[in-house]
């Protein structure tokens, strides 16, 4: 069991700097790896600091696969591969060609191996309380007692008991009034998925130009690229509008990954040049200048069809109370069947004249400066919400949240999260450019925000930049 060659083994300070460059695949890294979800949560009550977490992981399970006589370079590079994460795989580990040359039986540990990883116990010096087994009496609603710790009643206790002499609760109304608060679905997340959700917000960012300007949101993808909406970066090289694009404005754009994007990140990430755009799809990318160590994990993107989900979250700027950086995390889906959708097309003819009356005067103006009709946009209306590329929501982030991804768990049980599309534009469009009193008859339920699915992204980008595809999708 002791025959691993000594080459392939990884010194400590290899871990430690694979582990700095873990942050999103982490819990999903955990379940390659072959650690169970109660080692996980041990894991974490041990040590408070994800670094510490992920190498404290990591060296463990490097102990146990090298004493298997296992490789661990082989191992950890095939997870990191299972993970979306080749770059980190064929860059500190491995070769590509050897990577892609792992056979099945050299990518998954043996059954001895995983037997040993899943005895692994994370613990610190000091820290007996509830060291032992747990002891679940009397099934539901019952009290868990761990062994070595110490339990302290601060308030009334409810015990899930119906046997004589137990009360169900110290201080509980004797009719009690069950249901009152049920909720009728489940949008709970375990500690584990929303470690998952909070890792991914950090690699979305605020685009920013024009002295501090926020035109909007975008996020990591590939090796060195930022995803956003087409017409973001069109607002930056044509701030006025007015039909001229001024290259040279992209070199003063960046990208923020702070909270709050008035406040500069501890990095500038300046943006280099616009390497991929798609105005029907309303889609950029752009070539980060500076890209570092410290540059924000790539975000997972799916290039395959959305499952049958009916929510998806948001990541971005664009709150119409807070400036900082939000998580919507639980936006419905609008399907173009929706009866919603049909009042919207009723509504919009009933109160078309009403609509264009009430144009907002700016817009007016610039429309005709360029020789064209500024009820335009009105006829417009709801055009074009059932094109199959579109992704429609109902969502509260608006101004500023253009490019911010749209994640879906598509695997809740392996803890899969994946950019299932760009948030791009609102609908109708015609809402943007109404005076307060034009805003103000439009139901909220009538106003919809769309984006571009991903697999439509991937289609596209594969037919004339198949290599950019390769990098950010891989």
């Amino acid at each position: 069991m002791s025959g691993t060659d000594p080459r392939q083994r990884m010194e400590p300070r290899l871990i430690k700097e694979i582990s700095k460059e873990i942050s999103t695949e982490f819990s999903m890294l955990r379940i390659y790896l072959g650690f169970t979800e109660a080692q996980f949560a041990r894991l974490k009550h041990a040590y408070r600091n994800m670094d510490d977490q992920i190498f404290a992981m990591l060296n463990a399970w490097h102990n146990v696969v090298v004493r298997c006589g296992e490789n661990p370079r082989h191992l950890l590079a095939a997870a990191l591969d299972d993970c979306e994460n080749r770059y980190l795989a064929v860059t500190k580990l491995v070769t590509p060609t050897e990577l892609d040359g792992l056979k099945r039986r050299e990518r998954e540990p043996c059954e001895e191996t995983k037997k040993l990883i899943e005895e692994i116990n994370f613990s610190v010096p000091g820290d007996m309380a509830g060291a032992g087994p747990i002891f679940n009496v009397g099934a539901p609603n019952s009290v868990n007692v761990f062994p070595g710790g110490n339990f302290t009643n601060h308030g009334e206790l409810s015990l899930g008991s119906k046997y004589p002499g137990f009360s169900r609760s110290s201080g509980a109304d004797s009719n009690p009034k069950y249901g009152n608060f049920k909720k009728s679905y489940d949008d709970s997340l375990t500690q584990t998925m929303v470690g998952i959700y909070y890792n991914m917000m950090e690699s979305v960012g605020a685009i920013i130009a024009h002295n501090g300007h926020v035109f909007g949101t975008g996020f990591r993808v590939g090796s060195k690229y930022i995803m956003t909406a087409r017409h973001v970066i069109s607002d930056i090289l044509d701030p006025y509008r007015s039909g001229r694009i001024t290259e040279q404005y992209l070199q003063d754009a960046y990208i923020s990954f702070s909270d709050i994007p008035t406040v500069p990140s501890v990095v500038t990430y300046k943006l280099k040049q616009v390497c991929y755009s798609n105005e029907k799809l309303d889609i950029a990318i752009m070539e980060i200048l500076n890209p570092d160590q410290r540059l924000p994990n790539k975000l997972p993107l799916r290039s395959d069809n959305l499952p049958d989900i009916e929510y998806v979250s948001l990541f971005g700027y664009g709150h119409p109370n807070n400036q900082g950086k939000h998580w919507e995390p639980r936006c419905p889906i609008i399907y173009p069947n929706f009866e919603c959708l049909r009042s919207a097309l009723a509504f919009k003819e009933q109160h078309h004249q009403y609509f264009i009356q009430n144009l907002d005067l700016d817009h007016v103006n610039r429309i005709r400066r360029q020789d064209k009709n500024p009820a335009a946009v009105v006829e417009k209306g709801y055009l074009g919400y059932d094109e199959q590329h579109k992704l429609l929501i109902h969502a509260l982030l608006e101004d500023g949240a253009s490019g911010s991804p749209m994640l879906a768990c598509v695997n809740p049980a392996a803890g899969i999260v994946q950019v299932v599309g760009v948030f791009t534009h609102g609908i109708p469009e015609f809402y943007f450019c109404l005076n307060d009193t034009g805003k103000s008859i439009i139901p909220n339920e009538l106003r919809f925000e769309a984006g571009a699915r991903m697999t439509f992204i991937f289609q596209d980008m594969c037919r004339e930049h198949f290599s950019l595809a390769q990098d950010i999708f891989t």
